[in-house]
Formats: C-alpha cells, structure tokens, sequence
C-alpha cells in the first residue's frame, strides 16, 4: 500500500513540475488594435504615435518622454492655442471617439492641429514617434495590433485622430473618404459640344481641350494634371474655374494652383496646391479650360490616331489616364475636259455650306494645301491635293473655268470620309450634254464640254436655220410658178 502510494506522489509531483515547464501565453496589458475597413486601393496608411498613455481606465494621461518641455510638437501645443487644443487632447472622456463606428467627422480642431504638426512627429529624434507604421492597403481592411495605449494619428487620402485606452482598445474606423475623379473632353470647329471621344478638327485651326475634376470626400492632398500633345501645340488660353453647387463657373485664384508649359507648347501640367483642394467638397466642380493647334504633321486617315492628347491625373496614389484623337484626311480634287484630260485655269473655293457661307482658306505646304484661317480661298487647279479636312459634307464651287469653258454655277457636292480619299455624290456630277465624269482615286470637276465642240455645236445650228430657210423660199417659190 505504501508503494503504491509513493509511486502515486511521484507520479503526482512530475505532473506538477511538467505543467510548470509548459509554454505560458502572457496577454499583454494597456494594449489594444487600430482596425481600418472600407480602405481604398493603392491608397498609402501611416500610423503615428502621438502620445504614450501611462495607468488604465480613468487615470491614463498622456506623457512627454525624453524631450519633456523641449519637444517640438509639445512646445507647438503650448503656443497660442495651446489652453483650446491641449484641453481636448486630454480630455479622454470626449474627443476620443472621432471616426469610429457610426461617427462621420473628426473634431475639426485637432485634426487642424495635427494636420499643421504632424511633421514635427516624423522627424526620428522625437521619443513620441514611437510607432511610425506605414500600410499598403490592397485588401477591404487593415489593422494593427498589440498597440500601446496612447494618442495616435492615422493618416491616409484625409486625417483621422483618435486614441486607444484601457476602455476603448479596439478601435474601428471606417474610412469614408473618396478619391477625385477627372474626366478630359475635346471639341472643334465644326462641333458644337464637348465629347470624350475622337473629333475631326482641320490643320492649323485650334482644338479646344475641357478638363473636370470632381473632388471626393476628404481630400487633401495636392492634385495634378499633365496633358501631353503629339501633332498638336502651341497651349494657350489656359483657365482654371470652379463651379460650387451646380452654379456658375468662377475663376480660381491663381494662387491656389501652379501652371507649367513646354517651350513649344506641347505639355500642359497644373497642379492644384493642397490647401485649396482641402476646402473643395464633392459636389464641387473643377473646370480646366485651354486650346491648342492641330500641327502641319498631323497625320490623316487610319493614321489620325496619333493626332493626340494624352491627359494623366494624379491624386495621392491613385492615378488615371485618357487618351483624345483628333482625325483629319487628305482629298484629292481634279478638273478633267469628257475625256478626263486635265484642264489648267480652273479656280474653286470650298465651302460646309450648299449655298452662303464663307470658304474655307488655304496655304500650300510641300505637295499638299493645308487649311489655314490666313491662308487663300482661291485654289488654281488642274489637280489639287487638300490636307486638313475633318471627315464631313463639303460642297466645291468653281470661281473661274479654264479658258474656251463654262463656268459651273451650282455647287459640287463632296464627301469626305476617313477611309478613303474621296468619295463623290454622283447625282451632282451631271455636265453640259449629259456627259458623267467618274474618277475614283480622287474628286473630278465635271467639265461644260470642250471647245470645239462648242464651235460644232454653233455651226451646225447655223446650217440648220439656213437650210430652213432655203426649203422655205423654194416652197413659196413654186407657189408663185
């Protein structure tokens, strides 16, 4: 019996002793975990320590380590504001619950604070910066765990203060803030409206360019816009405007943003200074408005995609791209005789209109004419080779007809599409004589005839009367026999 009962004490104390040898999990207390949900993509989260708490429950203070009074951020908490915002930055009971669960804005006045401040908490000597974590949310949530119990400042597309203590140590926040949205468009000359898609402009004539900006919530960091032209410059008339409300386009203070251009005017970049963003709201509108010229070594038909304008918009880490074409063509015109020989001396305008309007004008570039506002109207033609026309309706009116032919006097109706020279509406290419001149490659005028068949025409008229004539006296003649 006593054997059984010594083997059972051993037994019993090498239990005790291997319970004690085991692993013990210690909870770390005065700890808690920041959780960030509804984070945006690509968006950067920087986690700053503003103050360490000391004691639990309702005795925890926040305290001043290494530095004490010469710490920089204390020393600008006890500036002149310092009885406003270092009251509520203590007061534990009341301003510790911005941007939880269920409250929208944090206390604007330590936000601003921290906001002006929060610099001086970065630089590395600074005992309070004790935790400087940094977060690239590519998931719906973050968090940080196993925090000290203190004061501390989340930074992302806006500010958020709050602070952990022994009641609140789990900490949520949903991030409301929304990242801007840019939108570029584009119209011409021969549009009335701005569109986001391609648009035919003519060469030499300008290209009117409309950025938007909607800011989202929260924002607060600088915004910039880069446009980057290929066969368009010369930017200019550059206005920044902003509609508040849905009312009307104001101007913006030059000092709220910063404008840069290429020498050559092919590179636009605005910046929008952050403290001017801060005050935008969501239902605010910004308007970008400016011009540039469709160049001389714009290319034409299928190859009018590289007429562009390439506008990238960044905001903190979000960053979109757009890309505007403007198309044009080259057209070839002809003025052939019936028998398609071309005719020197002909002089054509060009018009949009079928009747009125003014024609379009011209200067000569290499072998091509290329429409410019002060180049000619008057085109000599035998064959003429057009560079410049947006896709469209346009009618060809002759001004002076080679010598020995008519003058046309209704106007040729034309159509220029973007995968073809030319094409021409037959039902308007009738001639003198029912004669139809068809020419594919290019648009032919219609000729009124040569001239000598003219002179045919006239002389065999004359012989026609005569003859007339003739058989008429030789009737009254045998009459009178």
């Amino acid at each position: 019996m006593f054997t059984v009962f010594r083997r059972f004490t051993v037994l019993f104390i090498s239990f005790v002793v291997s319970f004690m040898l085991l692993p013990v999990t210690v909870i770390a207390e005065n700890t808690g975990s920041i959780t960030v949900t509804n984070t945006i993509k690509k968006e950067q989260y920087h986690l700053i320590r503003v103050f360490e708490m000391s004691g639990s429950g309702s005795h925890t203070a926040p305290t001043y380590r290494k530095h004490g009074e010469t710490d920089p951020f204390l020393v600008a908490l006890q500036s002149d504001t310092s009885p406003f915002i270092l009251s509520q930055i203590m007061d534990t009971d009341e301003y510790n619950l911005e941007y939880r669960s269920g409250i929208t804005d944090p206390q604007a006045a330590v936000t601003a604070f921290l906001k002006a401040n929060i610099h001086l908490l970065d630089e590395p000597d600074i005992a309070n910066a004790g935790l400087d974590e940094q977060s690239c949310a590519l998931n719906e949530s973050l968090i940080w765990n196993d925090l000290p119990y203190g004061y501390y400042y989340l930074s992302g597309s806006a500010g958020a203060y709050i602070m952990l203590n022994s009641v609140n140590g789990n900490v949520k926040i949903t991030e409301k803030n929304t990242v801007p949205v840019c939108m570029a468009y584009q119209r011409s000359d021969v549009q009335d409206a701005y569109v986001d898609t391609t648009i035919g402009g003519f060469i030499y004539y300008p290209v009117y360019y409309r950025i938007t900006i909607t800011p989202g919530k929260g924002n607060n960091q600088s915004m910039q816009v880069t446009s980057s032209l290929t066969n368009l410059d010369s930017i200019c008339d550059i206005q920044v405007s902003l509609q508040h409300a849905g009312g009307d386009l104001q101007p913006v203070s030059e000092e709220m943003y910063t404008i840069t251009t290429s020498a050559e005017g092919k590179e636009l970049t605005l910046v929008l200074h952050a403290g001017f963003v801060s005050t935008l709201i969501d239902t605010d509108l910004i308007v970008v408005d400016y011009q540039a010229i469709l160049a001389s070594s714009a290319k034409t038909m299928q190859e009018s995609r590289t007429n562009g304008n390439q506008v990238v918009f960044t905001y903190s880490n979000q960053t979109s791209t757009q890309n505007l074409y403007v198309q044009t063509t080259k057209t070839v015109i002809s003025k052939t005789d019936a028998d398609h020989i071309l005719l020197e001396g002909a002089k054509i305008q060009v018009y949009m209109q079928e009747t009125g309007g003014t024609p379009l004008t011209f200067k000569k570039s290499n072998q091509y004419y290329v429409t410019d506002p002060s180049g000619t109207s008057d085109l000599s033609i035998s064959q003429v080779r057009i560079k410049g026309l947006p896709t469209g309706t346009y009618y060809l009116q002759e001004v002076t007809a080679p010598d020995g032919y008519v003058k046309l006097t209704k106007r040729m109706k034309i159509e220029v599409t973007a995968d073809q020279e030319a094409s021409v509406d037959t039902n308007t290419r009738k001639v003198t004589g029912g004669v139809l001149v068809v020419n594919h490659p290019g648009i032919t005028l219609p000729s009124s005839g040569s001239s000598s068949r003219m002179i045919l025409i006239v002389i065999g008229s004359i012989s026609f009367v005569a003859g007339m004539l003739l058989l008429l006296t030789g009737h009254i003649h045998e009459k009178h026999n």
